[in-house]
């Protein structure tokens, strides 16, 4: 909203499954996503408009679960809840044949969050910082959540992007607002507002 506010751009914020989404922005005119990693598979599909936040994906498990994963491999002992085209599903449906991945997966963070505490999966793939706001939104407390793994390989920032149908001239409008946004000290306040100062920190 920020962003949008600096660049004169009126819009409409909606909600869809993270699928839905990432189809649309590709297929029309005008239409944007947040937030969505950038890998080297999705660098031609989108126009990469700026940055939103960092890209940390983790594997989470429930602290009070026996759930050990040392390398890749040691995932073949668990199943594992993941968001439909999402990177975390995208990568691991690389490996799932090689590994006998066990993947279920959803169509919602917030559904695959509520899963895992329901234990009706191990492991639940997602961006950690929104693991830890999905399971307070949930009723539950960051501490009963533990990190089983980082994929290093996912590693990097989130975008807002559009597909290849929106006109330059829009996208260098936002991107100079952006650039605005993040120099003059708003998105440093958006981030403190969200997060403790301690999860704050680590988007520096």
């Amino acid at each position: 909203r920020a962003v949008l506010k600096e660049a004169g751009i009126k819009t409409e914020i909606r909600q869809y499954p993270f699928a839905r989404a990432y189809q649309m922005s590709q297929q029309e005119e005008n239409v944007f996503e947040y937030c969505v990693v950038r890998t080297p598979e999705r660098e031609k599909l989108f126009q990469w408009v700026g940055v939103v936040g960092p890209a940390t994906q983790a594997l989470m498990a429930l602290k009070d679960r026996d759930v050990r994963i040392e390398k890749l491999e040691d995932l073949s002992r668990y199943t594992i809840g993941t968001v439909l085209e999402d990177a975390v599903d995208q990568y691991l449906r690389k490996h799932e044949q090689k590994l006998g991945l066990q993947l279920d997966r959803v169509a919602d963070y917030e559904l695959d969050m509520n899963k895992l505490f329901m234990k009706r999966f191990d492991i639940a793939g997602m961006n950690q910082l929104v693991g830890v706001y999905l399971a307070k939104k949930l009723g539950h407390s960051e501490n009963e959540l533990k990190v089983v793994y980082t994929i290093d390989d996912l590693r990097g920032e989130y975008y807002l992007v559009t597909g290849l149908k929106t006109s330059a001239e829009t996208v260098k409008k936002l991107r100079s607002a952006f650039e605005t946004v993040h120099k003059n000290g708003t998105y440093r306040k958006i981030l403190d507002e969200y997060f403790s100062k301690s999860k704050a920190a680590i988007l520096k």
